[in-house]
């Protein structure tokens, strides 16, 4: 349908379903993580339509009344949150019971705890085939999908992702401070996944071409906050004109607030993405769930290495749909926060990653054994150290209590490992982590020389499935921008049937339909349509717009949404007096200079064919040299 342009702003807001349950709290099977929260405990209590916003004309009135029944119940901290239409806040037992016993309080629900999914450390742009696809289609300037991304901030100016006030836009939530300024390296790490510039330096992102993103920063440095919060940065997601969402990030427990937010979201058509979570243990058929990722309306994401097998702590379930890397990925850090790392033993170098510490030596490589006594022979030396028995932390301070001057620790187990030395790091000396094949080759060279070099940078590597989830996230944005007709969920089916089968045939808990493949998406659709029919079920276009006047100089402007698997595309324009230009640009407004098709004809018989269309939005638009009157204009598409 063509369909005239108007400077009106459409403003969508999202409105969140309730459960009719009681007032009783919603208790909910929690998961026993490694680290226990931090946060305080407290409560989302949601009042009943027809009692509170029965009574309030407006926003304010209703946070005013809210408040008041706080402080009645001797509560003064309570924090009214008009995006639920809830109060979240502390609350002693005594006053928990009075609000179960309130008939006007729908539920009340414990405001479960949510934390970043990063342990610590590349990823393959090629493994997920994003190296593949015009990436031009998804940049700002054409109109690609926005992506939101829920996390701790981004350190802007930043040389791989530009400055404040590009392609780049974010929202400040209450007590995390600027968007801009990041709380710990996780969210630029994750923000640059999907969008680090492909610019010669650094690191590429999913969309290397200045990609249309929002930041919401909800997570501090800690890593810590509530369901509640991430249920109002969605909807500040869905304020900013977002298209996908990524939430590198999760916990244990499902929440009526939260699921229903996600579930409202999606409803309101954007396409939810979110880690599966890392407290999966590799002997377990199965895990425990995370959430949000294990909401239906999200789309839950697991991690795999460089050769597609399962991360070992990935968290597997049925809820688990589709994976992605997530082990050793390289990506952008706070300039400065990263590191710039090398490790050569006998001159031959290692891939290695940096635990902590930063700092440049070469001496000796001595065998320190597993680490866990001080050992004069290492003094001066770099202790090459079997992980296992003890903590890293231990192994490492034991070896510079002993003289050591670096560290090196090989895993025990098949594969790369990555850790840090703890909260209360006591060490200073330079450590690194290498393959278990790695540090068999070092142990034949002990006695020849080592070279450590961990030096400040703006890059570092981070695994988790924190780092898996942008990965789907920018594949997700850019296959619909190549199909921006297409629905959130046409996106969300297309990925899952194109993706790299791995594990047992079919879908599985461990890598759900398999790895994502945006080459292999963008080609489905190419071939069938978003809803999979090769156009065979398209209607011919043939629609006529009459009686179109412009004045000398001015503009007269129509859009067209033209679906996927059409393979001719015409417009043109005739009768009426007067001299009137048509101009047709796709995804963007037509300007005097620039156009798609623009035939510049005398008097008003002008027509602009395309063979093999793009999908998506048109920019039809009447310019008029001179004053002309009843123009008509006649759009015909050829399934």
């Amino acid at each position: 349908m063509i369909k005239q342009q108007k400077n009106n702003k459409i403003l969508f807001s999202a409105t969140l379903l309730s459960l009719a349950v009681s007032a009783s709290l919603q208790a909910a099977p929690m998961l026993e993580e490694a680290n226990k929260s931090p946060l305080p405990k407290r409560y989302i209590v949601k009042y009943k339509s027809g009692t509170t916003s029965a009574v309030m004309g407006s926003e304010g009135e209703m946070s005013h009344l809210t408040q008041s029944r706080m402080f009645n119940l001797g509560i003064n901290n309570a924090q009214f949150k008009p995006s639920l239409n809830a109060v979240v806040t502390p609350l002693t037992s005594a006053q928990l019971q009075t609000l179960q016993e309130d008939s006007d309080v729908e539920y009340v629900e414990e405001d479960l705890p949510r934390r970043l999914m990063s342990q610590d450390i590349p990823y393959g742009i090629s493994l997920v085939q994003a190296d593949q696809v015009d990436d031009m289609v998804a940049s700002a300037a054409s109109g690609g999908k926005k992506i939101c991304v829920i996390d701790s901030g981004l350190d802007l100016p930043h040389e791989d992702m530009g400055s404040n006030g590009g392609t780049i836009s974010g929202t400040n939530d209450r007590g995390t401070g600027n968007w801009f300024e990041h709380g710990g390296p996780h969210g630029t790490h994750v923000a640059g996944t999907i969008a680090a510039l492909n610019n010669g330096i650094g690191v590429r992102g999913v969309i290397g071409t200045d990609p249309s993103m929002h930041i919401i920063k909800v997570f501090n440095a800690s890593g810590w906050g509530y369901s509640s919060e991430l249920v109002d940065a969605v909807n500040k997601c869905q304020s900013a004109g977002a298209d996908v969402v990524n939430m590198s990030l999760g916990g244990a427990g499902s929440s009526t607030t939260e699921r229903n937010g996600m579930q409202a979201a999606a409803d309101a058509g954007m396409l939810l993405i979110a880690a599966a979570g890392n407290d999966g243990v590799l002997s377990n058929p199965t895990d425990l769930e995370s959430f949000p990722a294990s909401y239906d309306s999200v789309m839950s994401v697991g991690g795999v290495d460089k050769n597609k097998d399962l991360y070992t702590s990935s968290q597997k379930n049925s809820q688990v749909e589709i994976a992605a890397p997530g082990v050793d990925v390289q990506s952008t850090y706070p300039e400065g926060d990263g590191s710039s790392v090398s490790l050569t033993v006998n001159s031959i170098s290692y891939d290695t990653n940096a635990m902590e510490n930063q700092g440049v030596v070469t001496a000796s490589l001595y065998d320190f054994a597993t680490g866990e006594a001080t050992d004069n022979g290492a003094n001066g030396k770099v202790c090459l150290i079997q992980r296992g028995a003890i903590s890293f932390h231990d192994k490492v301070k034991n070896c510079e209590d002993s003289g050591g001057v670096g560290a090196i620790i090989y895993n025990n187990a098949a594969g790369s490992f990555s850790g840090t030395l703890g909260d209360s790091n006591q060490t200073t000396i330079p450590s690194l982590t290498v393959t278990d094949v790695a540090g068999a080759a070092m142990l034949a060279d002990a006695g020849t020389s080592a070279a450590i070099n961990i030096s400040p940078g703006n890059y570092g590597k981070m695994t988790g499935t924190s780092m898996a989830s942008p990965h789907v996230a920018g594949v997700a944005a850019l296959v619909w921008s190549h199909h921006p007709s297409c629905t959130a969920a046409q996106i969300r089916t297309v990925l899952t049937a194109t993706a790299e089968d791995l594990g047992a045939p079919g879908r599985d808990v461990q890598f759900g339909h398999g790895l994502v493949q945006a080459k292999a998406a963008v080609d489905h659709l190419n071939a069938n349509g978003c809803s999979g029919t090769p156009g065979g079920d398209l209607p011919a276009i043939d629609e006529t717009t009459n009686n179109i006047n412009v004045s000398r100089r001015n503009w007269v402007r129509y859009t067209f949404d033209l679906a996927d698997g059409y393979s001719n595309f015409n417009v043109a324009m005739s009768g009426g007096t007067g001299d009137a230009d048509l101009y047709v640009t796709y995804g963007k407004a037509s300007t005097r200079s620039k156009w798609d098709c623009r035939p510049y004809a005398g008097g008003n018989v002008e027509n602009c064919a395309f063979t093999n269309p793009q999908t998506g939005t048109w920019y039809i638009d009447v310019y008029g040299y001179s004053t002309a009157t009843g123009v008509s204009v006649n759009i015909t598409a050829t399934p």
